[in-house]
This record gives structure tokens, C-alpha cells and sequence, in this order.
């Protein structure tokens, strides 16, 4: 395969450039992400901060504790 085909034969051959999304789709997946990549962020972190530390079998018969 050679830059920028991406068969030998170049009939068939889909180039770069062809299969690049429109303009209008990439520039709404950056807002998107743009949008949504600090909540993604957050809710991530704030996962890791609830479930951090050991995890004991005091902790699992301990009534008070319990998630089940």
C-alpha cells in the first residue's frame, strides 16, 4: 500500500482524502466533545474519589455500610 491509496490498484483504491467526514460532521464532533469530554472527565473522577481505599470484610457485615 502506498500514500495515499489504500489498495494497489488505484481504481478501486479508496485515497485519503475520500474517506475524511465532511467539514459540518467534524466540526460538530468537536463541540460535542468539547462539550461533553469535562463531564466524562468529572463523573470519572468523582467515581474514583467515592471508591477509593480497601475494601474489608469489616466493612461487608457492617449493617450501616451496606450497598445490597
Amino acid at each position: 500500500m502506498f500514500f495515499p491509496t489504500s489498495s494497489s490498484n488505484p481504481a478501486s483504491s479508496l485515497t485519503l482524502w475520500d474517506s475524511v467526514s465532511s467539514h459540518r460532521t467534524l466540526q460538530i464532533m468537536f463541540w460535542v466533545v468539547l462539550l461533553f469530554l469535562p463531564i466524562v472527565i468529572a463523573y470519572t473522577s468523582w467515581v474514583y474519589h467515592v471508591a477509593r481505599g480497601t475494601l474489608s470484610a469489616k466493612h461487608l457485615q457492617d449493617p450501616d455500610r451496606a450497598f445490597y
